[in-house]
């Protein structure tokens, strides 16, 4: 079982933390929130499923801290290290009790910088970036996919925040 990671758009903070709290998160993935008695000694699961509730895209295998630094650093030309520094890189948002579920903030710089690329330079920084070690195993397409529904997601963000949710 994998971990899953939606990147989605909120106001602030606050909408975001409720993202965690909404079943299935922000997309509204189906989830298991019970059971009902099917028979004498029968079970089965109760599974809601509420649609997206915030703008944004499914992801697997790109984390929002480390592959999302690097990104930060190979489209803005900031040294990976200051931009660890930076307050909300993958800054904890919200967490559920159990650690399970997280909301991670991704940093307005990147959202910027992810704004203004254009499609010949979001190939070469996919490429690059298909050289980390992290992201070796992901195919070069996989990533300019990533990279593109990323960009059009920050696109229609206006003033709205992008972040990440985790699901372990």
């Amino acid at each position: 079982m994998g971990i899953d990671l939606d990147y989605f758009l909120a106001e602030d903070d606050g909408a975001a933390a409720r993202a965690l709290s909404r079943p299935g998160g922000p997309l509204g993935r189906p989830e298991v929130t019970g059971h009902r008695k099917t028979g004498l000694f029968r079970r089965e699961p109760v599974v809601t499923e509420l649609g997206p509730g915030y703008p944004g895209f499914a992801s697997r295998g790109v984390d929002p801290v480390v592959a999302l630094g690097t990104l930060a650093e190979l489209l803005t030309g900031v040294p990976y290290d200051s931009v660890q520094e930076d307050p909300r890189h993958g800054a904890e948002i919200a967490c559920t009790p159990s650690g399970d579920r997280m909301v991670l903030a991704v940093t307005d710089g990147l959202r910027a910088a992810l704004v203004t690329v254009d499609d010949t330079r979001l190939r070469e920084i996919a490429a690059a970036w298909n050289r980390t070690e992290e992201l070796a195993d992901i195919p070069p397409e996989d990533l300019v996919e990533f990279l593109s529904r990323l960009r059009d997601l920050v696109r229609s963000a206006g003033d709205a925040r992008l972040y990440c949710h985790v699901a372990l």
